[in-house]
């Protein structure tokens, strides 16, 4: 991909601008808080070069391989042929390689005096791959600051037709660069984005609301890219933007009682982000699910029961325990700690782009498919949900109780019959069904316990 140099490219826009007539193309654009008439001038492809920092491929271009080389000199060949690609990726760039086909550019960009393409670097990219050798591009004066041109970019992107929207991480991003670098209020950002329809103070409170969302969104997502050693990219999230918002909402509401059920309240949503859970199953995780019905679906899984106290507490597994199946200690036994979800999280976030998982063993560290862990986890958290689900349905609470032991009764008199017929059979596992009547014992002697407090 030819590109001229920083000197040709000047002498060829400045000839351009002064050979412009006096009743050529111009375009109106916001500027300085204001409206100026800016030339249209027809430029070679070559011309121009796209922009490092489009709010379009941020994103994208953090965890990019070849970052640094776009760092480090990003209107070099390889730098640009790296945005290009980016950019040739995004949502709708075929739409707009379709249309710019059959009906050509409608529209002029704008580039800076040094060629620069404030916006218009996806059409470029299009016309290039469609052999096209001019583009239209309106032409701003030589003084254009990078305050300026970042202002001018949000409103174009406001304003264009067809356009391309953001992905929601390069949405936030654009969001942190206009709060820290220009230094623009939460209500300034709020009517710039179109998130506050008027400067009503109703209107300006909501969009204000969304800004300072937008921000602890992007927090968020930060935490868990660095638990995870930073090998999550960002564009890992576009697509979880109403799952994060609804762990946001959630957590700010638990959060004003009681900050440390509500932190694990939202670990627990983003192990289900980690693990691909669908929207319906996450509205189900509250302060209740870790406890009540994750844990008791992962001690029914066959993977991860024997790791359950690792993945919820951070705890080995007892020594004792018949191998393969340790129980987590319920809240109510001397020395139990309440579970959380954070192991699980960190083993998820930090294992990304991993093929195993390294866990602990009875006989010490164990190496497991990392595709099966996520597969275990999602399911258990299905299973979970649906539970969670089933008990929400239940039209009389004060009958649950007794529903449920009558339930458990008729199961366990169903196994008791099929335990007969299987006995004999030599492949059945007597040890496994052994501890597992053991721990149904165990449960049941916390409810005699629990019947006794109340007589």
């Amino acid at each position: 991909m030819a590109i001229m140099s920083e000197e040709a490219r000047i002498k060829r826009i400045a000839d351009a601008v002064k050979a412009h007539p006096k009743d050529g193309e111009r375009i109106s654009l916001p500027w300085q808080d204001t409206q100026r008439v800016f030339p249209v001038v027809k430029l070679e492809l070559e011309a121009l070069v796209l922009n490092p920092n489009s709010h379009r491929i941020r994103a994208q271009l953090e965890s990019h391989p070849q970052r640094e080389v776009v760092k480090d000199s990003p209107y070099g060949e390889e730098a640009q042929e790296v945005i290009a690609v980016l950019l040739s990726e995004t949502e709708h760039f075929e739409d707009l390689r379709n249309n710019l086909r059959e009906e050509g550019q409608r529209d002029p960009g704008v580039v800076t005096h040094k060629g620069l393409l404030v916006n218009a670097n996806s059409r470029l990219v299009a016309m290039r791959d469609l052999g096209q050798n001019y583009i239209r591009v309106a032409v701003l004066p030589p003084d254009a600051t990078e305050a300026e041109i970042t202002a001018l970019e949000l409103r174009l992107q406001m304003q264009r037709e067809l356009k391309q929207e953001y992905t929601f991480t390069n949405e936030l991003l654009f969001v942190q660069e206009l709060t820290t670098k220009y230094n623009r209020s939460p209500e300034q950002i709020a009517l710039d984005l179109r998130w506050a329809a008027s400067r009503a103070p109703r209107e300006l409170e909501k969009g204000k609301a969304r800004v300072e969302q937008a921000t602890r969104l992007l927090s968020m997502i930060r935490d868990v890219q660095e638990i995870s050693g930073n090998t999550i990219p960002l564009a890992d999230f576009d697509e979880k933007r109403q799952a994060l918002i609804e762990i946001d909402q959630l957590y700010q509401e638990l959060a004003r009682r009681e900050p440390e059920r509500a932190r694990k309240v939202r670990d627990t949503r983003l192990v289900g982000v980690l693990v691909g859970l669908g929207y319906r199953e996450l509205r189900r995780v509250d302060e209740d699910f870790l406890p009540d019905y994750m844990i008791p679906a992962m001690e029914d899984s066959d993977l991860l029961s024997k790791h359950v106290p690792v993945l919820t507490s951070g705890r080995a597994a007892p020594g004792d325990a018949v191998p393969g199946l340790e129980i987590l200690p319920t809240p109510e036994s001397p020395g139990a700690e309440e579970p959380d979800p954070a192991p699980l999280l960190e083993l998820l976030a930090k294992s990304r782009g991993e093929s195993s998982i390294e866990m602990t063993g009875e006989d010490g560290p164990i190496l497991l498919t990392r595709e099966s862990v996520i597969d275990s986890v999602r399911t258990a958290m299905e299973s979970a949900a649906e539970e969670a689900r089933a008990d929400e349905r239940a039209e009389n609470r004060l009958q649950a109780p007794i529903d449920l032991v009558k339930e458990a009764d008729r199961k366990l008199r169903k196994a008791l019959k099929s335990y007969e017929r299987m006995r004999k059979v030599g492949e059945f596992d007597h040890g496994k069904f052994a501890y597992i009547v053991r721990k149904v014992d165990r449960t049941v002697e916390q409810l005699k316990d629990e019947i006794a407090k109340h007589p």
